[in-house]
Protein backbone atom coordinates (compact mmCIF):
# COMPACT_ATOMS: atom_id res chain seq x y z
CA UNK A 1 0.00 0.00 0.00
CA UNK A 2 1.19 3.28 -1.37
CA UNK A 3 2.13 5.80 1.89
CA UNK A 4 0.12 9.16 0.89
CA UNK A 5 2.47 12.02 0.80
CA UNK A 6 3.38 14.09 3.34
CA UNK A 7 2.21 17.68 2.00
CA UNK A 8 5.79 19.93 2.24
CA UNK A 9 5.22 22.64 3.92
CA UNK A 10 7.36 26.64 3.66
CA UNK A 11 6.92 30.28 5.37
CA UNK A 12 6.77 32.94 3.40
CA UNK A 13 7.97 36.21 5.14
CA UNK A 14 6.86 39.17 3.72
CA UNK A 15 8.25 42.70 5.39
CA UNK A 16 7.69 46.44 3.38
CA UNK A 17 11.87 46.37 1.98
CA UNK A 18 14.54 48.78 2.33
CA UNK A 19 16.56 50.36 0.00
CA UNK A 20 20.28 48.78 -0.41
CA UNK A 21 22.29 51.84 -2.11
CA UNK A 22 20.90 55.35 -3.03
CA UNK A 23 20.24 54.21 -6.73
CA UNK A 24 17.53 52.19 -5.24
CA UNK A 25 15.34 55.23 -4.78
CA UNK A 26 13.96 56.12 -7.20
CA UNK A 27 11.98 52.47 -7.79
CA UNK A 28 11.54 52.49 -4.02
CA UNK A 29 9.55 55.51 -4.15
CA UNK A 30 7.52 54.85 -6.72
CA UNK A 31 6.41 51.58 -5.71
CA UNK A 32 5.07 53.55 -2.39
CA UNK A 33 3.66 55.90 -4.60
CA UNK A 34 2.07 53.23 -6.65
CA UNK A 35 3.72 53.75 -9.92
CA UNK A 36 3.61 57.85 -9.63
CA UNK A 37 7.60 59.14 -9.88
CA UNK A 38 8.92 60.99 -6.95
CA UNK A 39 10.26 64.36 -7.82
CA UNK A 40 14.17 64.84 -7.61
CA UNK A 41 14.08 66.85 -4.46
CA UNK A 42 11.96 63.98 -2.72
CA UNK A 43 14.44 61.70 -3.25
CA UNK A 44 17.66 64.01 -2.22
CA UNK A 45 15.37 64.47 0.95
CA UNK A 46 14.44 60.52 1.10
CA UNK A 47 18.52 60.15 0.35
CA UNK A 48 19.28 62.45 3.22
CA UNK A 49 17.25 60.74 6.15
CA UNK A 50 18.86 57.30 5.13
CA UNK A 51 21.98 58.72 4.95
CA UNK A 52 21.35 60.18 8.25
CA UNK A 53 20.65 56.78 9.62
CA UNK A 54 24.11 55.37 8.19
CA UNK A 55 21.82 53.26 6.06
CA UNK A 56 24.02 52.64 3.46
CA UNK A 57 27.47 51.54 5.85
CA UNK A 58 25.39 49.85 7.78
CA UNK A 59 24.39 46.25 6.68
CA UNK A 60 22.07 45.42 9.96
CA UNK A 61 19.76 48.05 8.51
CA UNK A 62 19.83 46.65 4.99
CA UNK A 63 19.45 42.88 5.87
CA UNK A 64 17.30 42.81 9.33
CA UNK A 65 14.41 41.05 7.48
CA UNK A 66 16.72 38.25 6.45
CA UNK A 67 18.29 37.64 9.97
CA UNK A 68 14.92 37.36 11.59
CA UNK A 69 13.98 34.36 8.56
CA UNK A 70 16.78 32.55 9.67
CA UNK A 71 16.19 33.30 13.01
CA UNK A 72 12.55 32.13 12.57
CA UNK A 73 13.81 28.89 10.76
CA UNK A 74 15.60 27.98 13.93
CA UNK A 75 12.83 28.27 16.47
CA UNK A 76 10.05 26.69 13.89
CA UNK A 77 12.60 23.67 13.89
CA UNK A 78 12.44 23.63 17.88
CA UNK A 79 9.06 23.74 18.00
CA UNK A 80 7.90 20.86 15.40
CA UNK A 81 10.49 18.91 17.13
CA UNK A 82 7.90 18.49 20.35
CA UNK A 83 5.40 16.91 17.92
CA UNK A 84 5.42 13.33 17.34
CA UNK A 85 4.01 14.37 13.74
CA UNK A 86 4.91 17.01 11.40
CA UNK A 87 4.63 18.10 7.78
CA UNK A 88 8.23 18.85 6.69
CA UNK A 89 9.76 22.13 7.23
CA UNK A 90 11.74 23.64 4.69
CA UNK A 91 15.32 25.16 5.45
CA UNK A 92 14.53 28.53 4.49
CA UNK A 93 12.25 30.85 4.83
CA UNK A 94 11.09 32.31 1.38
CA UNK A 95 11.48 36.11 1.94
CA UNK A 96 9.28 38.59 0.11
CA UNK A 97 8.90 42.51 0.27
CA UNK A 98 6.38 44.61 -0.98
CA UNK A 99 8.51 47.57 -2.25
CA UNK A 100 12.08 45.62 -3.14
CA UNK A 101 12.55 42.46 -4.73
CA UNK A 102 12.31 39.77 -4.44
CA UNK A 103 8.82 40.96 -4.83
CA UNK A 104 6.46 39.00 -3.04
CA UNK A 105 5.04 37.07 -5.86
CA UNK A 106 9.01 35.94 -7.05
CA UNK A 107 9.24 34.82 -3.62
CA UNK A 108 5.83 32.47 -4.09
CA UNK A 109 6.77 31.54 -7.49
CA UNK A 110 10.24 29.88 -5.75
CA UNK A 111 8.18 28.03 -3.69
CA UNK A 112 6.47 26.53 -6.20
CA UNK A 113 9.41 25.50 -8.22
CA UNK A 114 11.09 24.31 -4.72
CA UNK A 115 7.81 22.36 -4.58
CA UNK A 116 6.44 23.65 -1.48
CA UNK A 117 2.53 22.58 -1.53
CA UNK A 118 1.63 24.30 1.48
CA UNK A 119 2.62 28.22 2.31
CA UNK A 120 2.31 29.57 5.61
CA UNK A 121 2.56 33.62 5.25
CA UNK A 122 3.04 35.90 7.88
CA UNK A 123 4.08 39.37 7.53
CA UNK A 124 6.89 40.77 10.16
CA UNK A 125 4.27 43.38 11.34
CA UNK A 126 2.34 41.99 14.06
CA UNK A 127 -0.49 43.94 14.07
CA UNK A 128 -3.07 43.97 10.90
CA UNK A 129 -4.50 46.67 9.00
CA UNK A 130 -7.16 46.88 6.43
CA UNK A 131 -5.38 49.75 4.60
CA UNK A 132 -1.57 48.51 5.59
CA UNK A 133 -0.97 44.22 6.13
CA UNK A 134 -3.84 43.35 4.14
CA UNK A 135 -2.30 44.38 0.58
CA UNK A 136 0.57 41.68 1.50
CA UNK A 137 -2.19 39.00 2.19
CA UNK A 138 -3.84 39.95 -1.36
CA UNK A 139 -0.69 40.05 -2.90
CA UNK A 140 0.17 36.35 -1.08
CA UNK A 141 -3.21 34.89 -2.01
CA UNK A 142 -2.93 36.45 -5.91
CA UNK A 143 0.52 34.84 -6.43
CA UNK A 144 -0.25 31.20 -4.47
CA UNK A 145 -3.48 30.69 -6.46
CA UNK A 146 -2.01 31.24 -9.78
CA UNK A 147 1.31 29.03 -8.71
CA UNK A 148 -1.40 26.09 -7.39
CA UNK A 149 -0.10 26.84 -3.80
CA UNK A 150 -2.54 26.45 -0.72
CA UNK A 151 -1.68 29.73 1.40
CA UNK A 152 -2.74 30.08 5.22
CA UNK A 153 -2.17 33.32 6.29
CA UNK A 154 -1.28 34.62 9.57
CA UNK A 155 -2.97 38.10 9.85
CA UNK A 156 -2.17 39.08 13.16
CA UNK A 157 0.18 37.41 15.73
CA UNK A 158 1.02 40.43 18.34
CA UNK A 159 -1.20 38.45 21.06
CA UNK A 160 1.48 35.50 21.14
CA UNK A 161 3.38 34.85 23.68
CA UNK A 162 6.74 37.03 23.26
CA UNK A 163 5.89 40.21 22.06
CA UNK A 164 4.53 41.82 25.40
CA UNK A 165 7.32 39.94 27.13
CA UNK A 166 9.99 41.72 24.35
CA UNK A 167 8.29 45.02 24.87
CA UNK A 168 7.89 45.02 28.63
CA UNK A 169 11.30 44.09 29.32
CA UNK A 170 12.65 46.52 26.59
CA UNK A 171 11.40 49.16 28.34
CA UNK A 172 11.72 48.46 32.07
CA UNK A 173 15.57 47.81 30.85
CA UNK A 174 15.65 51.62 29.43
CA UNK A 175 14.17 53.00 32.43
CA UNK A 176 16.62 51.01 34.63
CA UNK A 177 19.87 51.60 32.62
CA UNK A 178 19.44 54.19 30.79
CA UNK A 179 16.66 57.06 32.84
CA UNK A 180 17.63 55.96 36.70
CA UNK A 181 21.72 57.33 36.38
CA UNK A 182 19.90 60.37 34.94
CA UNK A 183 18.12 61.59 37.63
CA UNK A 184 18.95 63.66 40.27
CA UNK A 185 18.69 60.95 42.71
CA UNK A 186 19.52 58.46 40.38
CA UNK A 187 23.41 57.35 41.85
CA UNK A 188 21.44 55.62 44.41
CA UNK A 189 18.82 53.83 42.52
CA UNK A 190 17.80 50.63 43.58
CA UNK A 191 15.73 48.93 41.48
CA UNK A 192 13.15 46.84 43.26
CA UNK A 193 11.41 43.73 41.49
CA UNK A 194 14.72 43.84 39.23
CA UNK A 195 17.25 40.38 39.93
CA UNK A 196 20.67 42.06 38.30
CA UNK A 197 21.84 38.29 38.22
CA UNK A 198 19.90 36.69 35.64
CA UNK A 199 18.21 39.63 34.26
CA UNK A 200 14.53 39.05 35.34
CA UNK A 201 11.69 41.02 36.97
CA UNK A 202 10.08 39.46 40.31
CA UNK A 203 6.28 39.57 40.63
CA UNK A 204 4.39 42.11 42.67
CA UNK A 205 3.49 38.90 45.12
CA UNK A 206 6.99 38.04 45.65
CA UNK A 207 7.55 41.80 46.73
CA UNK A 208 4.32 42.07 48.58
CA UNK A 209 5.60 38.70 50.26
CA UNK A 210 8.84 40.39 51.09
CA UNK A 211 7.99 43.85 52.18
CA UNK A 212 9.53 44.38 55.49
CA UNK A 213 12.76 43.19 54.25
CA UNK A 214 12.86 44.81 50.89
CA UNK A 215 12.24 48.50 53.26
CA UNK A 216 14.30 47.51 55.93
CA UNK A 217 17.23 47.34 53.27
CA UNK A 218 16.09 50.47 51.72
CA UNK A 219 16.31 51.90 55.24
CA UNK A 220 19.40 50.19 55.87
CA UNK A 221 21.50 51.22 52.72
CA UNK A 222 20.23 54.92 53.47
CA UNK A 223 17.82 55.11 50.31
CA UNK A 224 14.67 55.75 52.24
CA UNK A 225 15.45 59.57 51.95
CA UNK A 226 15.83 59.29 48.46
CA UNK A 227 12.59 57.62 48.00
CA UNK A 228 11.08 60.71 50.06
CA UNK A 229 12.72 62.46 47.07
CA UNK A 230 11.28 60.85 44.30
CA UNK A 231 7.96 61.16 46.24
CA UNK A 232 7.92 65.06 45.74
CA UNK A 233 9.53 64.96 42.14
CA UNK A 234 7.18 62.20 40.56
CA UNK A 235 6.49 63.89 37.54
CA UNK A 236 9.79 63.63 36.20
CA UNK A 237 9.26 60.63 33.82
CA UNK A 238 6.77 60.06 30.99
CA UNK A 239 6.36 56.84 28.58
CA UNK A 240 5.45 57.33 24.98
CA UNK A 241 4.17 54.04 23.21
CA UNK A 242 3.62 55.08 19.61
CA UNK A 243 2.76 53.18 16.05
CA UNK A 244 2.65 54.70 12.78
CA UNK A 245 -0.06 56.76 11.82
CA UNK A 246 -3.04 56.17 9.17
CA UNK A 247 -4.46 57.95 6.92
CA UNK A 248 -8.04 59.23 7.87
CA UNK A 249 -9.57 58.96 4.74
CA UNK A 250 -9.49 55.55 3.37
CA UNK A 251 -11.10 54.50 6.73
CA UNK A 252 -13.81 56.59 6.06
CA UNK A 253 -16.78 55.72 8.83
CA UNK A 254 -15.27 52.71 10.05
CA UNK A 255 -11.95 52.58 12.76
CA UNK A 256 -8.92 50.17 10.86
CA UNK A 257 -8.97 46.74 13.49
CA UNK A 258 -5.15 48.16 13.55
CA UNK A 259 -6.47 51.61 15.66
CA UNK A 260 -8.19 49.42 18.23
CA UNK A 261 -5.43 46.65 18.49
CA UNK A 262 -2.58 49.47 19.42
CA UNK A 263 -4.54 50.73 21.60
CA UNK A 264 -5.77 47.91 23.72
CA UNK A 265 -1.93 46.50 23.23
CA UNK A 266 -0.31 49.77 24.65
CA UNK A 267 -3.12 49.75 28.00
CA UNK A 268 -2.12 45.81 28.47
CA UNK A 269 1.90 46.72 28.18
CA UNK A 270 1.63 49.89 30.46
CA UNK A 271 -0.61 47.70 32.79
CA UNK A 272 2.09 44.67 33.09
CA UNK A 273 5.16 46.91 33.58
CA UNK A 274 6.02 46.04 37.19
CA UNK A 275 8.05 49.26 37.41
CA UNK A 276 4.77 51.30 38.88
CA UNK A 277 5.40 54.61 40.26
CA UNK A 278 3.76 56.07 43.61
CA UNK A 279 0.77 57.65 42.46
CA UNK A 280 0.16 54.87 39.45
CA UNK A 281 0.00 55.83 35.51
CA UNK A 282 -2.57 57.86 34.08
CA UNK A 283 -3.93 56.64 30.66
CA UNK A 284 -4.50 58.82 27.82
CA UNK A 285 -6.18 57.32 24.69
CA UNK A 286 -7.40 59.21 21.49
CA UNK A 287 -10.11 56.86 20.63
CA UNK A 288 -13.33 57.70 17.44
CA UNK A 289 -12.13 61.33 18.12
CA UNK A 290 -12.64 61.40 21.71
CA UNK A 291 -9.69 61.97 24.41
CA UNK A 292 -10.30 58.54 27.09
CA UNK A 293 -8.34 59.05 30.33
CA UNK A 294 -7.92 56.07 33.50
CA UNK A 295 -6.26 55.39 36.04
CA UNK A 296 -4.37 52.58 37.44
CA UNK A 297 -3.02 52.68 40.84
CA UNK A 298 0.60 51.49 41.46
CA UNK A 299 2.50 50.57 44.82
CA UNK A 300 4.38 52.95 46.81
CA UNK A 301 7.37 50.95 47.29
CA UNK A 302 8.22 49.92 43.61
CA UNK A 303 11.34 51.06 41.96
CA UNK A 304 11.44 54.91 41.90
CA UNK A 305 12.68 56.40 38.62
CA UNK A 306 10.08 54.72 36.17
CA UNK A 307 7.00 56.81 34.50
CA UNK A 308 4.48 58.12 35.69
CA UNK A 309 2.38 58.99 32.61
CA UNK A 310 2.35 56.69 29.67
CA UNK A 311 0.15 57.75 26.32
CA UNK A 312 -0.13 56.55 23.14
CA UNK A 313 0.35 58.34 19.48
CA UNK A 314 0.90 57.88 16.49
CA UNK A 315 3.94 59.27 14.46
CA UNK A 316 5.27 59.10 10.82
CA UNK A 317 2.02 60.76 9.12
CA UNK A 318 2.74 61.34 5.46
CA UNK A 319 3.07 65.21 3.99
CA UNK A 320 0.05 65.57 2.74
CA UNK A 321 -3.94 64.53 4.15
CA UNK A 322 -5.42 64.06 7.84
CA UNK A 323 -3.74 61.28 9.18
CA UNK A 324 -4.82 59.58 12.67
CA UNK A 325 -3.78 61.61 15.86
CA UNK A 326 -2.99 62.46 18.79
CA UNK A 327 0.61 62.83 16.80
CA UNK A 328 3.96 62.23 18.52
CA UNK A 329 4.78 65.92 17.83
CA UNK A 330 1.58 66.94 20.12
CA UNK A 331 2.29 64.40 22.74
CA UNK A 332 5.55 65.71 22.94
CA UNK A 333 4.71 69.43 23.29
CA UNK A 334 1.93 68.24 25.73
CA UNK A 335 4.08 66.65 28.54
CA UNK A 336 6.59 68.66 28.43
CA UNK A 337 4.22 71.85 29.29
CA UNK A 338 3.30 69.57 31.80
CA UNK A 339 6.43 69.27 33.17
CA UNK A 340 8.16 66.20 32.14
CA UNK A 341 11.87 66.29 31.81
CA UNK A 342 12.45 62.37 30.85
CA UNK A 343 10.74 60.87 28.23
CA UNK A 344 10.72 57.38 27.48
CA UNK A 345 9.73 56.17 23.65
CA UNK A 346 8.71 53.06 22.90
CA UNK A 347 7.61 52.53 18.92
CA UNK A 348 5.77 49.22 19.70
CA UNK A 349 4.02 49.61 16.48
CA UNK A 350 7.50 48.96 14.54
CA UNK A 351 9.61 46.16 14.56
CA UNK A 352 13.33 47.07 13.99
CA UNK A 353 15.77 49.79 13.50
CA UNK A 354 14.63 51.47 10.38
CA UNK A 355 14.60 54.51 8.84
CA UNK A 356 10.74 55.38 10.95
CA UNK A 357 12.30 54.85 14.12
CA UNK A 358 16.27 55.80 13.24
CA UNK A 359 15.42 59.58 11.86
CA UNK A 360 11.66 60.03 12.67
CA UNK A 361 12.05 59.29 16.40
CA UNK A 362 15.66 59.26 17.21
CA UNK A 363 16.30 62.35 15.20
CA UNK A 364 13.19 64.52 14.72
CA UNK A 365 11.25 63.67 17.96
CA UNK A 366 14.77 63.89 19.82
CA UNK A 367 15.89 67.12 19.00
CA UNK A 368 12.02 68.01 19.81
CA UNK A 369 12.22 67.25 22.95
CA UNK A 370 15.92 68.28 23.92
CA UNK A 371 15.31 72.15 22.47
CA UNK A 372 12.77 72.27 25.33
CA UNK A 373 15.01 71.01 27.95
CA UNK A 374 14.02 67.68 28.48
CA UNK A 375 15.63 64.42 27.85
CA UNK A 376 15.15 61.63 25.35
CA UNK A 377 15.30 58.08 25.89
CA UNK A 378 14.09 55.07 23.84
CA UNK A 379 13.97 51.33 23.98
CA UNK A 380 15.77 49.25 21.54
CA UNK A 381 13.60 47.38 19.02
CA UNK A 382 13.01 43.70 18.29
CA UNK A 383 15.14 43.13 15.26
CA UNK A 384 15.97 39.55 15.51
CA UNK A 385 15.33 39.16 19.42
CA UNK A 386 14.47 35.50 20.27
CA UNK A 387 11.17 36.93 22.25
CA UNK A 388 9.82 38.45 19.52
CA UNK A 389 10.97 35.32 16.52
CA UNK A 390 8.96 33.41 18.99
CA UNK A 391 5.66 35.21 19.04
CA UNK A 392 6.28 35.04 15.09
CA UNK A 393 6.85 31.56 15.19
CA UNK A 394 4.11 30.79 17.76
CA UNK A 395 1.86 32.08 15.08
CA UNK A 396 3.69 30.11 12.13
CA UNK A 397 2.98 27.10 14.14
CA UNK A 398 -0.30 27.16 14.94
CA UNK A 399 -1.54 27.97 11.07
CA UNK A 400 0.63 24.63 10.00
CA UNK A 401 -1.56 22.36 12.58
CA UNK A 402 -4.62 23.74 11.72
Amino acid sequence: MNKIKEPTIGVLLMSYGTPQIPDDLRDYMTSIRRGHDPSEQDIANLEDRYTTIGQWDNENLRTMTEQQGRALVKVLQRMVKCRDEQPSIIQNVYIGYQHMPPSIEDAVSQMKSDGIDIAIAIVTAPFYSKIGTSVYEERAQRAADQVGIELRMVREWWKEVGFADYWRIAIEKTLIEQVGPNLPYGSKSIVLGYDENDVTFLSVEDLLDDYERIIDELISREYYEDLQKYKDRVDDVALVLSAHSLPIAPMQNQLDPYVTSIQRFSCELAGSLILRSWSGHIITVEMDGQIHQGYASGLEYEAYHNPTVWTQAWQSAGPHGEWLGPSIETVIDRLIEDGYKHIVFAPIGFVSDHVEVLYDNDTVCRAQVESQGAKYYRASMPNNNEMYIFAMASAVEKRIVQ
